[in-house]
């Protein structure tokens, strides 16, 4: 979003899986600070679970004082999908006013209107690391927390560029 020109930048994440999401908003912070933007805090909404309370915390940013921002970094493809169904029924066209990324590339990334720009993990890769942790742990042995790293990022339809 940031190559793109955005710099009003909202997030949507959850506190329901702490490690993941402390994970996800720690990027977008980072990101941010990089580039030495401040965003209102309630643009940072972190009660998602699922599409619908996506779709709450969307219409939370848009009833907000502050203005509307120019894109959603959302930590999850499903809340991606809940807030733009919100935003479009607030009236906003996606993505000329509003853009937005997920993670995950869940298999409705490609056919919600627009398609869903998003972040995918390889979840094979993370499904292999978990069960040789598991291993080690049922033969008594130490294990640590390991990364898996996720910049592959699938260029969709979700995201307008600002530049030019």
């Amino acid at each position: 979003m940031i190559d793109n020109g955005h710099r009003n930048i909202a997030f949507i994440g959850s506190s329901y899986i702490p490690e993941y999401y402390i994970q996800a908003f720690t990027g977008y912070k980072k990101a941010l600070e990089e580039i030495q933007v401040s965003i209102p805090s309630n643009w940072i909404q972190i009660n998602a679970k699922d599409e619908e309370s996506s779709y709450e915390c969307m219409a939370n940013i848009l009833r907000s004082n502050n203005s509307v921002p120019t894109a959603v970094f959302c930590a999850g493809d499903i809340f991606a999908i809940g807030a733009i169904r919100c935003a479009k029924e607030f009236g906003y066209k996606v993505p000329d006013d509003i853009s937005f990324v997920g993670i995950d590339d869940i298999i409705l990334s490609r056919y919600v209107e627009p398609k869903l720009t998003t972040v995918k993990i390889d979840k094979a890769l993370m499904g292999s690391l978990a069960m040789e942790l598991i291993v080690k742990k049922i033969n008594g042995e130490q294990v640590k927390s390991e990364i898996v790293e996720s910049d592959n990022l699938i260029i969709r339809d979700s995201v307008k560029c600002l530049k030019g």
